[in-house]
Order: structure tokens, then C-alpha cells, then sequence
């Protein structure tokens, strides 16, 4: 049997003609539908911290010195996050004594954050990390806690547009 080239030809650009409509309908098809990260999509840093009411100290102690704007404009940021009960470890009146002093309290919270972008798995490796403030906080993993100086962070990972939040149960002093 013995095909014209004619019909080879023919039956060539029908299964080009089938492929181009198949591929462009299921580009458009994708293109259509969002991404499946997309409802998940990191958010603005400080929404995040809003996000979570174990944090709202430190919402209230960044928000006092307008430091969401560092951390927003950060091309890439890795903060320790106190949660409400690291803040509960200090005095009352040492928390508040920081809470209206903007220059000791931005002072604080640069030392909670760093300008490089470091996941939870990043950290296990490391021994140091540099502060936004220039100081060094250290990094231990023992395979199953890991410290950040003498805090444990406790949520690792809370992904942010450029970077990640982890929470930690201690305040780091510089």
C-alpha cells in the first residue's frame, strides 16, 4: 500500500494544524486559570505579622519606628520574629521604657533582622548570621532545635515577598 504525497502532505498538516490548536488552547486554558501558588502567594512582610496575633507586640513595636519600611524595601530580609511570649519574659516597664525610646527600638528590631535571604534550612548549615545593624547573632542546629543566639525558633519559614519570617521564643539583645 502505497501512500500519494498528496495525502502525505495533507495528513502532515492536519497533525500540525491538531497540534497548534491543542497547544494553543491549553496555553490559553493555563494562562486562564491562576497558578496554584498564586491564593498562597507571599504577602507584604508586615501583613504577614499582622497575620499571625502571637506576633502583634512586635507588629506594634515595627509600626511605633516605621520599620515595615526597611523591611518591605529590603531587596532580601530574614527576620526573627519575638512572638508575644518572648516579649512577656521582660519587665513590663523594660518593655514599655523601649517602646518610647524610637532610636533604642529601632536599634533592637535591626538586630532581628537580616538583609540576606535565609530559609530554615539555610540556617541548620550556618554558625553566624549578620544583622541588619552590622552585629552577629550565632546559629546553632542540634539536629533538632534551631537557636538563634539563646532563642528557639519555634515556626520556621513563614515566607514573605523577599524573604522569610521565623519566630523565635526569646528576645535577641545585641
Amino acid at each position: 500500500m502505497q501512500i500519494s504525497k498528496a495525502r502525505a502532505y495533507t495528513f502532515v498538516i492536519a497533525l500540525c494544524s491538531l497540534f497548534c490548536v491543542l497547544t494553543l488552547g491549553l496555553t490559553n486554558a493555563a494562562a486562564a486559570r491562576p497558578a496554584l501558588n498564586s491564593q498562597n502567594a507571599a504577602k507584604d512582610i508586615l501583613a504577614t505579622l499582622k497575620s499571625h496575633p502571637e506576633l502583634s507586640t512586635l507588629v506594634r513595636a515595627i509600626e511605633i519606628v516605621h520599620f515595615e519600611q526597611i523591611l518591605a524595601n529590603a531587596p532580601q530580609v530574614t527576620l526573627f520574629a519575638p512572638s508575644n511570649a518572648a516579649f512577656e519574659k521582660w519587665d513590663a516597664s523594660e518593655l514599655d521604657d523601649l517602646l518610647n525610646h524610637p532610636a533604642a527600638l529601632e536599634t533592637f528590631l535591626e538586630f532581628h533582622a537580616s538583609n540576606e535571604r535565609f530559609s530554615g534550612k539555610d540556617l541548620e548549615s550556618m554558625d553566624y548570621a549578620e544583622m541588619i545593624n552590622g552585629g552577629l547573632v550565632s546559629i546553632d542546629f542540634d539536629g533538632k532545635s534551631l537557636l538563634v543566639n539563646d532563642a528557639t525558633i519555634v515556626n520556621r519559614d513563614i515566607p514573605v515577598q523577599n524573604g522569610f519570617i521565623h519566630v523565635i521564643d526569646t528576645l535577641l539583645e545585641p
